[in-house]
């Protein structure tokens, strides 16, 4: 393509930030150590780890594929809401159908598994879904010191202690598909 007909692209690099700051969707710059951008990188890098899980998810498992493509759209949309996004909202029927996928799951898994700590790992596809629940559940704690300060609906709480649910039933089940013995924690008496 010559100079003459290239589409004149957008820069990535702004330097709007060097002074510390970073805009919300609605323009507002606040620095860039504030709880609103916890939050929303936790939520970026959550959703970078569910991608890592769905790499690595075996052809056997589209239904839990198809449901964590839902959620990192899910992530993407609570990442606008928390951004200030003014024309987007979390939709809270989220939460219910990541309820309906783990229970899907959750009735095709050996008796027992609820009852041990497991120890994380496994099959590959199992230990990223480990990494990423851990990441879920630091996500929550973020969403939760920030509504100390500032309004979040209580579903959005709700659905990050969803999601590492849900992660959690899918490395027992991609482990019990795989035909991994569980090693877990026992606690002597």
């Amino acid at each position: 393509m010559s100079s003459k007909t290239a589409k004149k692209q957008a820069l990535i690099t702004t330097k709007t930030g060097d002074d510390g700051t970073s805009a919300l969707a609605n323009g507002k710059r606040l620095r860039k150590d504030s709880s609103i951008f916890n939050v929303l990188g936790g939520c970026d890098e959550l959703n970078t780890w569910i991608g890592v899980v769905i790499a690595h998810l075996p052809q056997t498992a589209e239904s839990q594929r198809k449901e964590l493509l839902r959620i990192q759209a899910d992530l993407y949309q609570l990442s606008a809401v928390f951004a200030q996004a003014p024309t987007v909202e979390f939709e809270q029927s989220a939460v219910k159908r990541i309820e309906k996928a783990s229970a899907t799951i959750q009735q095709t898994l050996d008796m027992g598994w609820q009852t041990r700590f497991l120890y994380p790992g496994g099959s590959p596809s199992a230990a990223w879904c480990d990494v990423a629940r851990t990441v879920a559940r630091r996500v929550e704690r973020d969403v939760i010191a920030y509504t100390r300060e500032h309004d979040a609906p209580q579903p959005v709480m709700h659905f990050f202690n969803r999601i590492s649910d849900f992660l959690y039933l899918l490395r027992c089940w991609l482990n019990q598909e795989a035909g991994v013995t569980e090693r877990h924690f026992e606690i002597k008496k």
